[in-house]
């Protein structure tokens, strides 16, 4: 199940309103009251373009030829989204807005993430796991870290690095939601994109509140023992030229400099 719902990313868009903006009622809600969308206008006739959020498909080769059809979906299919009791309904709309994230610095320690993303992280669960071919560097002047892909980092090093480096160690976290996922785009700001990736989770994922942090992490795996891979999202550094020629330690920032962060 982990992973299954990345098939998505948001991303802002201009969307041409073609009506002026009303509320939503409960008939429409419920699907008794389809409100068609008019025909479309000429082009030159359009109003003023308005950014929105929306959410673009990732996966090209998933995708049908054919243009879905809306009118289809309401005969055929809609009844299977919403019920009476319109429990049915919510737990999709829950489903569809959540998002596993692959943290590799200070958002690795409990109390950081959950006065990042504001709550106590209870419908979160949490393991280790392990992005292959990033490496995780110290941030110039800062405390953080930030990852890049190792065709970019190899040009820090005057040496090739091993397993053991060139691989970024961090945690996967299931279960955030969009409200988690705003609080965390605003944490990390402009220094970093909010990118999808696949990472090997390495153990069985456990609650947030019983997650403890590896002081000591193990040697990785070899590749033959790696688990299934995961989609997820993570945040990469944008200009490696603002990061350190040497490798972010945790273990280090746990010692020395984690108590600013969530005392």
């Amino acid at each position: 199940m982990v992973g299954e719902l990345q098939e998505y990313t948001r991303e802002r868009v201009e969307v041409y309103p073609l009506e002026p903006l009303s509320r939503i009622s409960a008939r429409n809600i419920e699907g008794n009251d389809i409100v068609q969308p008019p025909p479309l206008a000429s082009l030159s006739n359009l109003s003023a373009p308005v950014i929105a959020a929306t959410y673009v498909y990732g996966d090209l080769e998933n995708l049908e030829a054919q243009l879905w059809s809306f009118d289809d979906f309401l005969k055929e299919s809609a009844h299977k989204w919403y019920d009476a009791s319109d429990s049915h309904w919510r737990s999709q709309l829950l489903a569809m807005e959540q998002t596993s994230a692959f943290f590799y610095g200070t958002l690795m320690h409990p109390k950081i993430l959950k006065r990042v993303i504001r709550n106590d992280g209870a419908h979160l669960q949490v393991c280790p796991a392990l992005l292959l071919n990033y490496t995780r560097h110290k941030v110039k002047y800062a405390d953080y870290p930030g990852v890049i892909p190792y065709t970019k980092s190899r040009e820090l090093f005057d040496h090739d690095l091993n397993e053991m480096e060139n691989n970024g160690r961090g945690t996967l976290v299931v279960g955030l939601t969009a409200k988690d996922m705003g609080y965390l785009d605003i944490f990390e700001g402009s220094q970093y994109t909010r990118e999808r990736v696949k990472v090997y989770p390495l153990e069985a994922p456990v609650r947030l509140s019983n997650h403890t942090i590896e002081e000591h992490p193990s040697a990785h795996p070899a590749a033959t023992e790696l688990s299934d891979l995961v989609e997820a999202v993570t945040y990469v550094f944008k200009n490696w030229r603002h990061l350190e020629p040497k490798l972010w330690s945790f273990e280090e920032f746990v010692k020395e400099s984690a108590w600013k962060w969530h005392s």
